[in-house]
């Protein structure tokens, strides 16, 4: 079973360029993807206040599209960018905790109790950087065995569950050492983070109708 390895930044950017050209995105999407990332311009400002920009957001949506893409999942669906998921993360990172909140402090009406995951860094210069750590996490994996070496996985696992569909994140400069924090619906469980999604061509296995960009 061959699963993708490709996570240096040069795989992701290359990725990034599939993504960028290779379909048009859908409705919600182009909400905030129209400010396309620019040549060699997808490190965004250090953040000086709280709350996530559109330009931000792009970055955010666009990396996760990049790490979904890269493994041979049957049944890998599309993720989208809310804004009521983000609004629970921002109660986070305003806090300035650096720790995880209760599962219950992230549930949003239109959901109900869905199980809401959520990834979180501390201290990093800027969004992209902080989200490669989690990707690079990918480094530790193996499918169907989880931490192949005792490493962290939980940040990548989260990222590539098949079953997210949706995330929203926010962020607070927090007196100099940045807190960033993002909401997954849905969260994984446990036992999920050793088979975050099912091997197989794209969309062979989706649960709704398959896109032409290859996601469910």
């Amino acid at each position: 079973m061959k699963i993708s390895r490709c996570f240096l930044t040069i795989c992701i950017a290359s990725t990034l360029l599939k993504l960028r050209y290779g379909y048009t995105p859908s409705e919600m999407e182009a909400e905030f993807l129209e400010n396309e990332l620019k040549d060699e311009e997808i490190e965004p400002k250090q953040i000086t206040t709280g709350r996530v920009s559109i330009e931000e957001k792009n970055i955010i949506l666009t990396l996760h599209f990049a790490v979904r893409s890269q493994v041979e999942a049957s049944n890998m669906m599309k993720m989208r960018y809310y804004d009521d998921i983000a609004e629970k993360a921002q109660i986070l990172a305003d806090s300035c905790t650096f720790e995880h909140d209760k599962g219950s402090n992230r549930e949003v009406t239109r959901l109900g109790t869905v199980m809401i995951g959520q990834n979180i860094c501390i201290g990093f210069s800027s969004w992209s950087e902080c989200i490669y750590a989690w990707i690079n996490e990918g480094n530790n994996f193996e499918y169907g065995i989880g931490s192949k070496n005792g490493g962290e996985i939980s940040h990548y696992t989260q990222m590539v569950l098949w079953r997210t569909m949706a995330i929203g994140c926010g962020a607070n400069p927090c007196n100099g050492t940045a807190f960033r924090v993002c909401n997954y619906a849905y969260g994984q469980y446990i036992n999920e983070r050793k088979t975050p999604w099912k091997v197989g061509a794209p969309c062979t296995d989706c649960p709704t109708n398959c896109g032409s960009d290859g996601f469910c």
